[in-house]
């Protein structure tokens, strides 16, 4: 357990800067427009997170773009390589989804898309 909380708190600490990026954007946004909403801007950011977390670990599992199962042979068995494609999916997966949320959200004056 105490392996599993070192790298829970790695990963809140790596994702706390991201975090802060977004929330900056969201308050840039806020004071531009009288018609922003939270809600749909979050909504947003959080509905692109879940598809990226989704489609991002499912593609690198099916691609396998670099060859790892290959490449791992002898070392690490198919079914270890393969989380490792998935983990590796979900954490470009997280990037790509807020990335997107952030540029797909309203935008400022109500002229934005909503979910």
């Amino acid at each position: 357990m105490p392996f599993r909380l070192a790298v829970a708190w790695t990963g809140f600490r790596g994702g706390l800067p991201l975090g802060a990026l977004v929330t900056g954007v969201g308050l840039l946004r806020a004071a531009r427009g009288a018609g922003f909403s939270w809600r749909a801007w979050l909504w947003s950011i959080a509905a692109a997170l879940a598809a990226a977390l989704v489609v991002c670990p499912a593609l690198m599992v099916a691609l396998d773009p670099l060859g790892m199962r290959e490449a791992s042979l002898g070392v690490w068995s198919r079914g270890v390589a393969t989380r490792y494609l998935a983990c590796w999916g979900l954490h470009a997966g997280a990037y790509l989804g807020v990335i997107a949320g952030v540029f797909r959200g309203p935008r400022p004056g109500g002229a934005g898309r909503s979910p």
